[in-house]
């Protein structure tokens, strides 16, 4: 069985409200479609995205751990 494939649609800053930033650093809320249409957001610490050098526009697979990571296919494709 393949992985589904999302893209990043958007990337934004986390919002902690009252609270302070996790011990792991500042996060972004990540918002990500399937090539099916699912649509879900995440909250990922900015130095993973960074790290891996995923943006808006990367395609990407979660892990069972919930990571994101660059989809084999390839790095980025427009946005539709």
């Amino acid at each position: 069985m393949s992985k589904k494939i999302y893209q990043i649609l958007k990337i934004t800053e986390a919002d902690y409200g009252c609270e302070e930033c996790p011990p792991e650093g500042p996060a972004a809320l990540v918002f990500l479609r399937s090539d099916d249409g699912e649509q879900r957001r995440m909250e990922v610490p900015e130095a993973a995205l960074s790290a891996a050098g995923i943006d808006e526009g990367s395609r990407v697979t979660v892990g069972p751990d919930g990571k994101l990571r660059i989809a084999e296919c390839g790095r980025k494709s427009s946005i539709r």
